[in-house]
């Protein structure tokens, strides 16, 4: 874990159809230990929707947490580049969601984004509470374990 980071939090968003049925994913680590998991299925929206929705419900949990500094990673470079300021929001749609997810990083000292592979195990694990939001929610819950 970096230097001053109270814990990370491992997004991922998942559409079937682009759009289709969509669902945002979180895990959070501290110390090396998943401590918190949340999935939410969106109803119809893009990846890309789902991905920002991803982080901001993540957001909001570090906010209700008390959290001062976090990191947020995830597996999508557009998301990721956008919120750390190296890509430019193009897409309206996008922006309203960038925005809401600025609104939030401002109750931190610090957020720091990271970009990782597919392939990262605690990435791996968010697709997976995406999927299952999906396969048994059908458009509907929330958990957060």
């Amino acid at each position: 874990m970096a230097q001053g980071i109270e814990c990370t939090y491992y997004t991922d968003g998942a559409a079937r159809g682009n759009p289709g049925p969509a669902a945002a994913a979180f895990v959070c680590v501290e110390d090396g230990e998943v401590t918190h998991r949340y999935a939410r299925c969106l109803g119809r929206a893009t990846n890309n929707v789902a991905e920002y929705r991803a982080v901001i419900a993540a957001l909001e949990h570090a906010m209700s947490r008390g959290c001062r500094n976090i990191a947020i990673v995830s597996d999508s470079q557009l998301v990721i580049r956008q919120l750390s300021g190296s890509w430019q929001v193009k897409k309206e749609h996008l922006r309203a969601l960038f925005d809401e997810a600025k609104e939030r990083e401002r109750r931190f000292e610090t957020v720091r984004y990271g970009n990782v592979r597919r392939t990262d195990r605690y990435i791996t694990m968010a697709d997976a509470l995406a999927n299952e939001a999906l396969d048994t929610a059908r458009g509907g819950g929330s958990t957060l374990k």
